[in-house]
Formats: C-alpha cells, structure tokens, sequence
C-alpha cells in the first residue's frame, strides 16, 4: 500500500513538473496568484503587476494568454475601465506599481494608445512600442 502510494505521488509530482515546462514563458501558474484578483461591479481586475514592464502588443498579448483561476478570457482593459480600477486603487493590495502609467485597449491612433495614471487618474497617450504597465480585466 505505502509503495503504490509512493508511486502515485510521484507520477502526480511527474505531472506537475510536465505542465510547467510546457507553460508560456509570461504564464503564472494558479498557486502562485491564488485570490489575487478584485471585483469592481461586473470587472475582476488582476491584483498583480506584470513580470516586467512591456509595449502595448506584448502587454494585450500577455492578457489575451493569461490563465488565471481557471479563466481565459482576460484582456487589457479600456481607459473608461482603467479608470475604474483607479478609482478603486486602494482595494488593490498587491500592485506595487500604483504610481505608474498603465496601458489600456484604447488606441489615440495606430500608434498609440490611451493610458492612465494610477496616482491620480489623469490619462494621456503613449507609443505602442514604449514600455510600460498593465493590469488584465475579465468581465463577470
């Protein structure tokens, strides 16, 4: 009994360690962000920061991929949301950039896109290709 015991946690060990070498580069597996989201009407926002500051295209194709608490439909908000987000910044307790600019869905014009202070709410626009942060939204 103690044997297939041992056996089957291994496996199940195998298994585990499988998945994460087949996990995306910029995918955050589920323990390790458990409960870091919030709700804000009918938003769940992520409630941490990106691995690394990044262009408006990586930062919605890092959204578009996230799986998080067995959901795929997360994406980068629009500036109306952001603005949302803002507007609640404190329910947010693991963001430790809440000074930043963040990026939005809302594009100025082809190259460039709408982003929201944190601080204090004010919005302006930034190149695509610029760096910067961003917090993933899914509807409820």
């Amino acid at each position: 009994d103690e044997i297939q015991s041992l056996k089957a946690e291994i496996k199940k060990l195998k298994s585990q360690v499988s998945k994460q070498k087949t996990e995306p580069k910029n995918s955050i597996s589920q323990n390790e962000i458990f409960s870091k989201t919030i709700t804000v009407g009918n938003l769940m926002f992520q409630d941490f920061d990106l691995p690394e500051p990044m262009n408006w295209k990586s930062a919605c194709e890092y959204c578009e991929k996230l799986r998080l608490l067995g959901f795929s439909d997360w994406r980068l908000p629009n500036k109306d949301e952001l603005k949302i987000a803002q507007n609640n910044k404190n329910s947010f307790r693991n963001l430790k950039s809440k000074n930043s600019w963040y990026w939005s869905i809302s594009k100025s014009n082809d190259s460039r896109s709408w982003i929201v202070n944190f601080s204090d709410g004010s919005d302006g626009w930034n190149g695509q290709t610029d760096d910067g942060v961003a917090v993933c939204v899914r509807d409820l």
